[in-house]
């Protein structure tokens, strides 16, 4: 029998390969091959617009680790909500792009990007209905959470009050108590001093154990009716009732707690009082870019969603008018210099008749926008305020207006000219003096170009009462006037200063002297 020879088989234990680790940046990233999806940074992903056209490379960074790096087109989604879709240029957001950000991705950049901040020319849009939706919300929930706050404080407040009640109905309590106890043990020690065979054990049994009294007391107490003089005498047996101090400590520790929860209350108040919300409207900012901020050092024009109507001028870090600036909501213009949103200075108003009003004016951009009504003339501080008018027809005026309230938020034009100013008419003609509902009515002077001067009374835009009229050729008439005609007692003068006539007049006829 031949036996074989073993061959003896040396095995050898497999070395594991490591697992290769990937990154993004700093982040730990995985990648699905077929998809090419990249995961990094727990729930963010970059999903190539193509994946038959991107470009993923890899830098060795050592210890078993290698760096992707992207180029080309695709889009970022972070885990604070906010995405990126467009050009890619070493895993850096950098070419031309679209970024949606903001706390509820109310944002929209659309333009250049250079190594991740915007940069260059773009454009940025507000979805003020997405802002609406989600700040309304959050503003709703803040607030009710304000008002359970509110609640619980003013509940605690309720139970404070109720227990410092009962404690001080448990302290007259014991006042009382005690105070009946002193006149109950006054009584049986003044006979103990007057008894002397008085029988000691009556002293517990009437609740007097406190004031036990010796031989000297009362002797004391027999001699002087008190017993001040025995307080050397050292000879007294237990403790005089005082007042249950740990009442009156637990009294002061309520109301101590009290005024802090008061406090609360009234700070919990005005938060809840103060809260606000303020709906926002959609708009749109064409302007350049640098380093991720807006260039707000020039003009810049923000379309709004209304047609028509835009604002050309200064904004603020917010996007708000912020500066010299007009704001365009179709045939009107309110032109002037913008705070945070708010024009509170002198303003210039275009209305659609091309009249243009000049004064103070309170108003906040938004106030218009929100509501897409006409322009509510009462945000003007029209009480004892000049304003200027520059009148489509050519005509100026400067002084006080008035509000025509049937014209308020139509198209119509609301000013009526009311109080006291002056108005320079195309024609070279004034007046300075009192109207009334844009009509000449009081006391005013008339004076035209071609040489006449009335001073005196109006009613109705025309002549009425009392008045003077210096003529041209340098007569003057000083009388009565009746609808822009002498009319009643009057005298006439020459330009010498000499009567000519003087007596009655009708319908601009002297009839008698």
């Amino acid at each position: 029998m031949i036996t074989k020879k073993k061959k003896n088989i040396k095995t050898e234990t497999k070395k594991e390969k490591l697992k290769e680790e990937l990154y993004i940046g700093s982040h730990l990233a995985t990648i699905n091959l077929n998809t090419k999806i990249i995961r990094f940074n727990d729930s963010e992903t970059f999903t190539p617009k193509n994946k038959d056209n991107i470009s993923y490379t890899y830098k060795d960074l050592g210890d078993n680790k290698k760096q992707i790096i992207i180029n080309g087109e695709g889009i970022f989604k972070f885990k604070n909500g906010e995405v990126y879709e467009g050009q890619i240029k070493d895993s850096k957001i950098d070419g031309v792009g679209r970024y949606k950000f903001g706390k509820f991705n109310e944002y929209t950049y659309t333009g250049n990007f250079v190594n991740g901040q915007k940069s260059g020319n773009g454009k940025l849009e507000f979805n003020a209905s997405v802002y609406n939706k989600w700040a309304r919300n959050e503003y709703d929930n803040i607030r009710k959470e304000k008002y359970k706050e509110l609640k619980t404080a003013k509940e605690k407040r309720k139970n404070l009050l109720s227990e410092i009640e009962k404690l001080d109905i448990k302290k007259i309590s014991s006042q009382s108590k005690n105070k009946e106890n002193l006149i109950l043990c006054k009584n049986i020690n003044k006979k103990i001093a007057d008894d002397f065979d008085f029988d000691i054990s009556s002293w517990d049994s009437h609740n007097c154990s406190q004031f036990k009294l010796l031989k000297c007391e009362r002797l004391c107490y027999h001699k002087t009716d008190s017993f001040d003089s025995c307080n050397n005498c050292h000879n007294q047996v237990g403790i005089l009732p005082e007042e249950n101090n740990s009442i009156d400590s637990q009294i002061e520790t309520y109301k101590s707690e009290l005024v802090k929860n008061d406090n609360l209350i009234n700070e919990l108040q005005n938060s809840y009082e103060n809260l606000n919300f303020s709906e926002k409207v959609t708009f749109s900012i064409k302007s350049s870019w640098n380093n991720g901020e807006m260039d707000l050092s020039n003009p810049i024009k923000m379309t709004f969603r209304e047609a028509n109507t835009f604002y050309n001028g200064l904004i603020n870090d917010d996007f708000e008018p912020n500066g010299i600036g007009e704001l365009v909501f179709g045939n009107k213009v309110i032109k002037g210099e913008w705070v945070n949103g708010f024009i509170n200075k002198q303003a210039t108003l275009k209305f659609s008749n091309d009249n243009i009003v000049i004064g103070p004016l309170n108003f906040h951009y938004l106030e218009r926008l929100l509501t897409f009504e006409n322009f509510n003339v009462q945000k003007f501080n029209i009480t004892n305020q000049d304003y200027k008018i520059n009148f489509s027809n050519g005509d100026v005026y400067s002084g006080t207006l008035k509000i025509k309230s049937e014209n308020l938020n139509t198209s119509k034009y609301p000013f009526l000219l009311h109080g006291f100013g002056k108005i320079t008419y195309k024609s070279g003609d004034q007046y300075e003096g009192e109207w009334i509902n844009n009509l000449k009515s009081g006391l005013g002077e008339y004076q035209s170009k071609d040489g006449y001067l009335y001073n005196g009374q109006w009613k109705e835009d025309k002549k009425h009462n009392q008045g003077t009229m210096v003529y041209k050729n340098g007569e003057k008439y000083e009388g009565e006037w009746k609808e822009n005609k002498r009319d009643g007692s009057g005298t006439l003068f020459d330009s010498e200063n000499i009567i000519i006539q003087k007596g009655l007049y009708k319908d601009d006829d002297f009839l008698e002297g």
